[in-house]
């Protein structure tokens, strides 16, 4: 009998390690395009290898010729992506898809949707898609430009 549990005991244990390790993993699902995500994780790298370089000079691990020449590109590399960071955040997100299109884009490169700035509702100031005659919440009509 002390055979038997001891059997069991030894399958539900190896039955626990090894179901992780062969179970298929599920992909999880994303919230959607995320077109900054890559920028951001560049960024957050070169500020890691900054930190690093520091630490390492500080440490004596790296002379100060390394030191100032690492310092200097690592520097330039994030002025870089700081000035396209902020290239990206002037640039006309498509109300339809959420794409980021070039600046002075007036469709979406994607979806052909038009560009301009959403307007806001005058009576509730729900904003709205540039096509829309009326306000989807409260129903109040919109501005239609004199054409």
């Amino acid at each position: 009998m002390e055979t038997f549990l001891d059997g069991v005991l030894l399958t539900i244990g190896l039955i626990a390690i090894g179901y992780p390790l062969v179970r298929r993993s599920r992909p999880t699902p994303s919230a959607g395009p995320d077109p900054g995500r890559e920028l951001r994780s560049e960024k957050e790298n070169v500020y890691e290898a900054l930190r690093d370089l520091d630490f390492e000079f500080r440490t004596g691990k790296l002379s100060e010729q390394d030191y100032h020449e690492l310092q200097a590109d690592y520097r330039a590399r994030a002025l870089r992506l700081l000035q396209h960071s902020d290239d990206r955040q002037h640039a006309p997100e498509c109300h339809a898809c959420g794409r980021l299109n070039p600046s002075g884009s007036r469709y979406c490169e994607i979806c052909g949707a038009s560009l301009a700035p959403v307007s806001a509702c005058a009576a509730c100031g729900t904003p709205g898609r540039p096509d829309d005659r009326f306000c989807a919440v409260c129903g109040h009509p919109k501005r239609v430009p004199a054409g």
